[in-house]
């Protein structure tokens, strides 16, 4: 599955919004189980139910239902690929055990579009809509709701997987609405795919109508609540998460939803609340403590997170995902050692194709840690191979290549970064900083300025190095470090200072070093030193030569540069 499926599935809830009529009460049951994110009991519920009912192709419908929603929630310890198949085997024992019911077709042609099979989920929707009473086929028994409800599914479908088909989605979503049915299913479908169409008026005109035909359930307030999250406007959102926790304040989700939005707010305390509560309305199943040990992780609230996890690994070692978080987290709190045992196992037990890059990466700054900077740079490599989005790893990367000398390919990375426009402010010093260190090592070349090719190399380099930090410098103008490499790079293309090309910038230097003095005295000596040599060599100004050389000794008696070019300026008679 791509990457984009992953997203569009999670953006939009696949829960059926259902008023249960004409529902067995066991299968209300397991609905209300998958509805409160408790999984587990959930799929056990729905294995009675089919047992109880092998006819009944609701049963099998909801329990594929059951493995979509699983992910939506859980992506962590679920894969798209798993649920997916689990969720087309019921979906297609539905079409066998009760072959005149069409929300199964509905199911398997959804399941086609995740694997984009675009031709083969027309086949089943087509062959959902042959089972709805028309002309040809008169003695369907299929009931009115079941119809609507039948075109919604196929609407949602289009929606949430191609989006591109919106086309399609609204004309499944027309055939519906024309029954007129009171289902608030209908209009939380109809709500989602407006809100996927990027029209949040009309989404929140279907939800509050799906809210008033069964007002003592608070998906449809959550709903609500999600679109300002989406929109960033957190504040708008809490009013009808509130209203959702009134309604039934044991409805689990709706704390784990108050949570992520309090960790997005960057309320840490707030979150771990309503994550605890959820924690505790979910029966402490496994899902809900693997949510809840990630929401610890998201607060940065790693130690936590440990002590959770053992909990867990004292009783069940089962879950691969609790030893990412545990790798991630000790890492966090300075274990390096234990950090690589646990992405160790962690590697060891989990399918190829459900490493992330943040494993990768995770795993890069551990070896780097422990003294492995050569197979850092290999698990950064395959951390940038997995997510080609995430530049901030290109600066990572490249400067643990800078660490092992290896510039040419840091270089390769910032210019990457440069190149895509997600470079920020210290990836140009970083870059200028690079140029200058291979400049260094020429300069310090004996005579260099007497050959050619080394005089423009080193051009080259300082050339770039100035370009790149005058970048720097236009985002952060009063960064020392920033200043006072400019006025290194200065100095370098200036050898013989003749033109003095540094010494306004070593003025910049001394002006924000005014700021503190005793934390910046390295870079007022560095600063006197260049502007004494200068004003003694090329200027000819030996009194203001003097005076910095003085200056240098006020702060450091036992200078030996300054005190050999006092001798010599005594020598001219200063």
């Amino acid at each position: 599955m791509t990457k984009k499926i992953f997203i569009l599935v999670a953006l939009v809830n696949i829960l059926t919004f259902s008023s249960f009529k004409g529902q067995s009460q066991t299968l209300t049951d397991a609905i209300r189980l998958m509805q409160g994110e408790q999984f587990d009991n959930a799929k056990k519920a729905f294995k009675t139910v089919i047992t109880k009912e092998p006819r009944n192709g609701d049963g099998y419908f909801y329990f594929g239902q059951c493995y979509l929603y699983s992910f939506i929630v859980d992506s962590l310890s679920y894969s798209l690929d798993e649920v997916a198949d689990s969720a087309y085997f019921y979906y297609k024992k539905g079409t066998e055990s009760d072959q005149l019911n069409p929300l199964n077709y509905t199911g398997l042609g959804k399941i086609e579009l995740l694997k984009k099979n675009a031709t083969a989920a027309k086949t089943h929707f087509d062959k959902a809509i042959s089972l709805l009473p028309s002309k040809t086929n008169k003695n369907s028994e299929i009931s009115k709701a079941k119809q609507a409800l039948t075109y919604a599914k196929i609407a949602e479908a289009y929606a949430q997987v191609t989006p591109s088909q919106m086309k399609e989605s609204y004309a499944s979503l027309q055939l519906a609405q024309a029954y007129a049915i009171p289902d608030p299913a209908i209009y939380i479908i109809t709500g989602d795919i407006y809100l996927e169409d990027g029209d949040a008026t009309n989404a929140i005109l279907n939800y509050k109508k799906a809210q008033e035909l069964l007002p003592n359930s608070p998906l449809a307030k959550i709903k609500i609540g999600n679109i300002y999250v989406r929109g960033r406007n957190l504040k708008a959102a809490i009013p009808y998460f509130e209203e959702a926790q009134a309604i039934d304040p044991n409805f689990a989700p709706v704390y784990r939803e108050m949570g992520e939005l309090y960790i997005k707010s960057g309320s840490n305390e707030k979150a771990k609340e309503n994550f605890s509560k959820f924690l505790e309305l979910s029966n402490k199943n496994i899902a809900a403590r693997i949510k809840y040990i990630y929401a610890l992780f998201l607060c940065k609230d790693y130690n936590n997170v440990l002590i959770q996890i053992n909990e867990v690994f004292a009783t069940d070692n089962s879950s691969i995902i609790l030893n990412r978080l545990a790798g991630y987290s000790y890492f966090e709190t300075t274990k390096y050692e234990d950090a690589k045992k646990s992405m160790d196992i962690f590697f060891k037990k989990t399918k190829a194709d459900r490493i992330i890059s943040s494993d990768y990466a995770y795993y890069g700054r551990i070896q780097s840690k422990l003294g492995s900077d050569s197979l850092a740079i290999e698990s950064f490599y395959k951390a940038i191979a997995k997510d080609t989005t995430n530049y901030d790893l290109l600066t990572e990367t490249a400067n643990i290549l800078t660490k092992q000398k290896r510039n040419n390919e840091a270089i390769v990375l910032f210019n990457k970064k440069i190149n895509a426009g997600k470079a920020s402010a210290i990836d140009y010093y970083y870059l200028s900083k690079i140029y200058y260190n291979l400049y260094l090592p020429i300069a310090g070349t004996k005579d260099y300025q007497k050959i050619d090719s080394l005089v423009a190399k080193c051009t080259d380099y300082l050339t770039k190095a100035d370009t790149l930090c005058g970048s720097f410098l236009a985002e952060q103008p009063t960064s020392m470090q920033g200043l006072q490499r400019r006025a290194q790079i200065k100095a370098g293309l200036d050898p013989d200072f003749k033109s003095g090309l540094a010494v306004p910038f070593y003025n910049k230097v001394l002006e924000k070093a005014q700021s503190d003095s005793v934390k910046y005295s390295k870079e007022i000596l560095d600063s006197y030193e260049y502007l004494g040599w200068y004003y003694y060599t090329s200027a000819t100004n030996y009194p203001l030569s003097k005076t910095y050389y003085n200056r240098i000794m006020a702060i450091d008696p036992k200078s030996v540069k300054a005190k050999k070019a006092l001798e010599l300026l005594k020598a001219k008679g200063q």
